[in-house]
C-alpha cells in the first residue's frame, strides 16, 4: 500500500511540476504575445501619425499652390539665383564664357554651343512662342576644384536662360607643389585639375534675329 502511496504521490508531483512549467511557459508566450502586439500598435500609430502630418502639409501645399503662393515663392528664388533675362544668344554666352577664365584662373578652354533645337510643346508650355536648348560641353584646366565650382556658381546664376547641368567630371592632372605656386605668384598658372562640365542650356529666341541666322 504504501508504495502505491508513493508511487501516486511521485506521479501527482510530477504532474504538478510539468503543469506549473506549462504554465510558466503559456505566461511568458502570453506576455511576449502581448508585448508584440503593443509594439505594432505603436508602430502603427507612429505610421499614422506620420502619415497624418504628411497629409497635412500636402493639404498646405495644394492650398499654397491654389493660391498662387508657392509659384509666388519658387519665382522670387530662381529670379534671385539666376540671371532674369531667358533671352539666349550663342556669341554673346560665348564671349561671357572665355571672359570668366581671368577671374576663374581657367586655362586651355574648349567651349561648344551647338545650334538650338526647338523644345517640344508638351515639356515647357508657352503661350506665346516656343522654347529653345543647345547641349553645351565646356572643358579647361585650373589649380583646384573650388575654381571650378565657383564658375558653375557663376554660370547658373549669370547665363541668360537656364542652365541645368547635366554632368561635371574633375580629373586631377597633377600636384599642388611649391613649383605650382611659386608660378601662381608670379601670375603663371600651371593647371593642377581638368574640368569638362555638360550642361542643358534653355531659353527663348532673340525676337530681333532671324530664325535661320539663329541657327
Amino acid at each position: 500500500m504504501d508504495k502505491k502511496i508513493k508511487v501516486v504521490r511521485k506521479h501527482v508531483i510530477k504532474v504538478a511540476l510539468v503543469s506549473a512549467v506549462l504554465v510558466v511557459c503559456l505566461g511568458a508566450g502570453v506576455f511576449m504575445a502581448h508585448m508584440y502586439l503593443e509594439d505594432i500598435q505603436n508602430k502603427k500609430m507612429n505610421k499614422e501619425g506620420s502619415i497624418g502630418s504628411v497629409r497635412a502639409q500636402l493639404a498646405e501645399l495644394s492650398k499654397e499652390m491654389e493660391s498662387g503662393e508657392q509659384q509666388t515663392k519658387l519665382h522670387n528664388i530662381f529670379i534671385k539665383n539666376r540671371s532674369s533675362s531667358m533671352t539666349l544668344n550663342r556669341e554673346q554666352a560665348m564671349k561671357w564664357i572665355v571672359e570668366q577664365r581671368e577671374k576663374h584662373h581657367l586655362v586651355n578652354m574648349s567651349v561648344t554651343i551647338p545650334p538650338f533645337t526647338d523644345v517640344p510643346k508638351e515639356t515647357f508650355p508657352l503661350k506665346t512662342g516656343g522654347m529653345i536648348k543647345s547641349d553645351v560641353k565646356l572643358t579647361f584646366s585650373t589649380i583646384t576644384d573650388n575654381s571650378v565650382y565657383a564658375f558653375i556658381a557663376l554660370l547658373q546664376k549669370e547665363m541668360p536662360g537656364a542652365v541645368f547641368i547635366r554632368d561635371v567630371k574633375i580629373t586631377r592632372t597633377g600636384e599642388l607643389s611649391r613649383d605650382v605656386l611659386l608660378e601662381l605668384s608670379n601670375h603663371r598658372i600651371t593647371p593642377v585639375v581638368g574640368a569638362e562640365i555638360m550642361f542643358d542650356w534653355i531659353g527663348i529666341r532673340e525676337t530681333s534675329r532671324d530664325k535661320s541666322n539663329e541657327k
